[in-house]
């Protein structure tokens, strides 16, 4: 088991031989998620897990049946995300993925024709509908709400929406393919009262098709003269919404021909949905390791140059401190220069003055204190400027070894 985030990311391997290895409680609290819902991602992702009164039949001693891991289910996933709600937390955060080792790719071994020969066992005869008097429960609700709004609104009475031959074999048709996906563990949908886009759940991933006549231009829930009346012979285009260059033997699009009707390929039609859900996933997997090998070679090259313009800082902060030191080290120099000039211009003032005796004694005191205050005062050794250079040295050098260090 493989934390990601706030997400656990478990193989269905794992999962398998963990629900195996104690009880499922106890599994589920280490997932922090209750055992009810581990229980329902075991089911949804077909791993078995073991029956009422196993772990007592273990305690005693008894002889326990372990079923094998049946196969991936079309369309599902190998990484089991359990607990509901948290699927879109399936990315690996940037600072996870520098220092995480990526899996090796994604192998699918079967290949593309035994995988349809596969789907086509499990599909088997998908035959047409005879009428619409009991069809698929998503056409049925369509039809349903199609008459509740009839009732409701006087203006549509005379404009049914599936009335015509047809809207008829149309609805035929859906109720058909509706109807194989649910015996193969599949799911249809449809969204809106005058669909022409509906759509099919392989697993966890989405299908989408169109079904209708090849020159309509959109429903708007509203029937012409001509439409009302429209013959069940007129033209009617299956098109799958999910294809794949270099898919061989996997068709996606059924137009009616002389002859060649959509219906007489409602077994290729159902096959093609599954088959194209489960390379969506393939190709959604080997999408991902491409990602995550692109972008964490991406994140490692972004911190090397991150630490190399880092250090191209710290060089050009020493070179400038360096600069700063010579700077003021000969200014200091420069300051003991000019201070030893006023002290020795001092003395000459003094031995001149005291010989000529222009100069008051008071006033040649208080000026030569002055002056040799101001001597003192940028005297670097005497101020002790010098050895705050060297403090600030030490606190520069202090400063780049912590950065260093957090780096």
């Amino acid at each position: 088991m493989a934390a990601n985030g706030s997400a656990q990311r478990i193989s269905r391997e794992a999962l398998y031989r963990a629900v195996w290895s104690e009880p499922i409680k106890t599994v589920a609290a280490r997932l922090d998620i209750s055992d009810v819902a581990l229980a329902k991602t075991c089911r949804k992702h077909l791993v078995p897990i073991p029956p009422r009164g196993h772990w007592a039949k273990v305690q005693s001693g008894k002889r326990v049946f372990r079923p094998a891991l049946p196969a991936r289910g079309l369309g599902m996933p190998d990484l089991v995300f359990p607990g509901r709600g948290r699927y879109w937390r399936q990315s690996i955060p940037d600072a996870e993925l520098i220092e995480a080792e990526i899996p090796p790719p994604p192998e699918f071994p079967e290949p593309i024709d035994e995988l349809v020969a596969r789907v086509s066992r499990l599909v088997g005869k998908v035959t047409m509908v005879r009428d619409l008097r009991v069809p698929h429960g998503l056409v049925a609700g369509l039809l349903r709400r199609e008459e509740d709004a009839r009732k409701r609104y006087s203006y549509r009475s005379d404009r049914p929406l599936f009335a015509s031959p047809f809207e008829q074999r149309r609805l035929r048709i859906l109720s058909s393919i509706f109807a194989a996906l649910g015996r193969c563990g599949m799911k249809g949908t449809l969204s809106g009262n005058d669909p022409s886009d509906f759509g099919a759940h392989i697993g966890e991933q989405y299908v989408g098709f169109h079904l209708d006549h090849p020159h309509q231009r959109g429903r708007s829930g509203y029937r012409t003269s001509e439409e009302l009346v429209r013959p069940a012979t007129e033209k009617l285009v299956l098109r799958i919404a999910a294809s794949y260059e270099g898919l061989q033997g996997i068709r996606s699009e059924w137009l009616d021909q002389p002859g060649d009707r959509v219906e007489s390929h409602l077994q290729q039609i159902v096959v093609s949905l599954i088959v194209l859900g489960e390379m969506r996933y393939r190709f959604g997997e080997q999408h991902r390791f491409e990602w995550l090998t692109n972008r964490k070679a991406d994140l490692i090259e972004q911190a090397r140059r991150q630490r190399e313009e880092e250090a191209r800082r710290v060089q050009e902060r020493r070179i400038r401190a360096e600069k700063a030191r010579v700077d003021r080290l000969l200014g200091e120099a420069l300051a003991l220069r000019q201070a030893r000039d006023i002290r020795a211009y001092v003395e000459e003032v003094r031995a001149i003055s005291n010989g000529s005796g222009n100069t008051l004694p008071a006033e040649l005191e208080a000026w030569s204190a002055w002056a040799l205050a101001q001597a003192a005062r940028i005297d670097p050794v005497l101020s002790g400027a010098y050895l705050r250079g060297i403090t600030d040295e030490e606190r520069d050098s202090e400063g780049e070894t912590c950065q260093a260090g957090s780096r």
